[in-house]
C-alpha cells in the first residue's frame, strides 16, 4: 500500500544509492500522501471555525438589534402556522401576527393564557416564544406620533396581576394582548392613542370560520364578530406605528 502511494518509483530511489540524501528523499516520498491529507483537513477546520465565528457574530448582531429599543416599543410575535387568530386577521406585510407584548425598558409587559397579564425580561420572553414555536419572529413597532411613554407604561403596569380574557371581549375584568396595548397608551394630553375597531371572527369571504363558531359555542356565546376591540394584526397595520424591523431567531 505504502509502494503504491510513492510519487517516485521505488527501483528508481533505490538504484540512487543509499546516500543519506537519498533515504531523505525515499521517507518524503513515503509521507507526501499524508501530508497532503492533513492539509486538507487543516483547511476544512479553518472553514469550520470561520463558519462558526460568522455565525455567532449574527446572533451578536441580532442581539445587539435590541439595545435600540425604547420604552414603548411594540413586539409583534409572528406565527409558523396558521390558527384560528391569523385565519380572521391580517397583520402588517400579511405576517401572521398572532400576539404583541410592550418593551418597558427593564421588562416586556404582556397578557398570555394563563399567566394573564404580567412582567417578564426580554430574554425570557424570546426563548419562551422560541420554544413554543420552534423558532422565533418577531416584528419590532414604535409609535411614530407624539405620545406620553411614561404614562402609557405606567398605565400597563397598572394591569400586571389581572387574568387573561380568553373571549377577547371588552370592558370585562380580564385583558388579552392588543386590549392591554389600546387600554394603556394614550397621547401628551392624556387622550388614548388608539381607538378600538370592530372585532373580525370571519375569513377573505366575509363568513365567520367554524373555528369560532365552535370556540363560542362551547361557551353558549354568539360569535362578537363586529364587536369594538382589537387584535394583534391590525394594530401592526396602524398608520401610528412603524415597523422598525424584523428580527427571527
Amino acid at each position: 500500500m505504502f509502494l503504491a502511494r510513492l510519487s517516485v518509483p521505488l527501483d528508481k530511489v533505490l538504484s540512487l544509492g543509499n546516500t543519506k540524501e537519498n533515504r531523505l528523499f525515499f521517507c518524503i516520498s513515503l509521507a507526501y500522501p499524508y501530508l497532503c491529507i492533513v492539509k486538507r483537513l487543516y483547511i476544512i477546520y479553518i472553514i469550520i471555525m470561520l463558519t462558526g465565528c460568522v455565525e455567532r457574530n449574527a446572533g451578536v448582531e441580532k442581539l445587539e438589534s435590541f439595545s435600540k429599543l425604547l420604552p414603548g416599543d411594540l413586539l409583534f410575535v409572528v406565527s409558523p402556522r396558521a390558527n384560528g387568530i391569523t385565519d380572521v386577521t391580517q397583520g402588517y406585510d400579511d405576517a401572521m401576527i398572532d400576539h404583541v407584548a410592550i418593551y418597558a425598558g427593564d421588562s416586556i409587559i404582556e397578557a398570555v393564557p394563563r399567566q394573564g397579564v404580567r412582567m417578564t425580561s426580554l430574554n425570557d420572553f424570546l426563548e419562551q416564544n422560541k420554544r413554543e414555536s420552534s423558532r422565533l419572529h418577531l416584528l419590532v413597532g414604535r409609535v411614530s406620533r407624539p405620545f406620553d411613554a411614561a404614562r402609557s407604561l405606567q398605565n400597563a403596569r397598572a394591569f400586571v396581576g389581572m387574568p387573561y380574557d380568553s373571549l377577547f371581549l371588552s370592558h370585562n375584568r380580564a385583558v388579552y394582548c392588543s386590549e392591554l396595548v389600546v387600554s394603556s397608551y394614550v397621547d401628551e394630553a392624556g387622550q388614548w392613542l388608539f381607538g378600538q375597531v370592530p372585532m373580525s371572527f370571519h375569513d377573505t369571504t366575509g363568513t365567520v370560520t367554524p373555528y369560532w363558531k365552535q370556540f363560542y359555542g362551547e361557551h353558549g356565546m354568539e360569535v362578537p364578530e363586529g364587536q369594538p376591540g382589537s387584535n394583534p394584526g391590525e394594530l401592526s397595520r396602524r398608520p401610528s406605528i412603524q415597523i422598525l424591523y424584523s428580527y427571527e431567531l
